[in-house]
């Protein structure tokens, strides 16, 4: 089946979590306004833009013109030495759902970088700030990105069940992931 795209909902207050360090050797800071490039390179090194040009456009429609919120939102994981690797925002949409609700946005991690314990202390962080400002987050995601999923559900993000198409797509991701929320909220 090809890749469909799923939206999730965590509609409860936001809470404070406990930090997760990150692995040695990395280190988590905000994204300064000046960054843009190092946003697209890695957004664009994960295929969510078919260009360089393409992903420095989006930063500057959706990130440049709000270098306060950008600074204090959107984190970049780095190497010690320097070495940008990932990145995610804790951003916002106005709108979603008739209010202001929280967005995890953006989150990606350079491949060869993915499955050393970077996502975990990336999004626990976007949780934290995101929990300042807002009580309710949402997020979109693909049927492809599976451990992605995974994540998600373990930090209370559930499911928007909107249509059957939504139903039908996560029918097919519960099939593969095996996660006890999904066995709770699909219809089996």
């Amino acid at each position: 089946m090809q890749a469909r795209t799923v939206t999730m909902i965590h509609a409860n207050p936001l809470p404070l979590r406990p930090t997760i360090p990150m692995p040695e050797g990395f280190r988590l800071r905000c994204l300064r306004p000046d960054e843009g490039p190092v946003w697209a390179r890695i957004e664009r090194t994960v295929n969510e833009f078919p260009s360089m040009e393409a992903a420095l456009a989006r930063f500057q429609w959706e990130f440049a013109p709000f270098p306060q919120q950008l600074s204090q939102r959107c984190f970049l994981v780095e190497t010690t030495a320097g070495e940008p690797v990932g990145t995610t925002s804790a951003w916002y949409h106005a709108a979603f759902q008739g209010g202001l609700w929280g967005r995890i946005h953006w989150v990606a991690i350079l491949p060869e970088y993915q499955g050393l314990g970077l996502a975990r202390p990336l999004l626990v962080a976007a949780l934290n700030r995101m929990a300042l400002f807002h009580r309710r987050a949402f997020l979109d995601s693909d049927t492809s990105r599976i451990k992605a999923l995974r994540l998600y559900l373990d930090y209370g993000f559930r499911p928007r069940l909107e249509t059957d198409a939504d139903t039908t797509a996560w029918s097919i991701v519960a099939q593969q992931l095996q996660h006890p929320v999904l066995r709770q909220c699909l219809p089996m």
